[in-house]
């Protein structure tokens, strides 16, 4: 259970009835600025088969509120870092 309230409090699950606060901030009104004050690093994997490694780092780069006109250079920059080349 302790997973599923994390999951909404942080975004990852939308609530099905009623609210809650973080910080002041309501999770059906405010979920851009609690997650610009907190994140979660989930105890599984979070990958998805699909995406390829280009695709899942701009996913996180949008969850992580990076401007849009950053993400292809910050995707770049930790593809060569990571000798992910090969994988995009």
């Amino acid at each position: 259970m302790h997973s599923l309230y994390t999951g909404m409090l942080t975004g990852m699950f939308e609530a099905s009835a009623g609210d809650a606060w973080v910080d002041q901030l309501s999770i059906n009104e405010d979920m851009e600025a609690i997650r610009e004050r907190l994140g979660v690093c989930p105890q599984h994997s979070i990958l998805w088969p699909t995406l390829t490694v280009r695709e899942h780092l701009e996913l996180f780069a949008a969850l992580k509120g990076v401007p849009t006109e950053q993400v292809e250079m910050q995707v770049d920059v930790l593809v060569s870092c990571l000798c992910f080349k090969h994988s995009v």
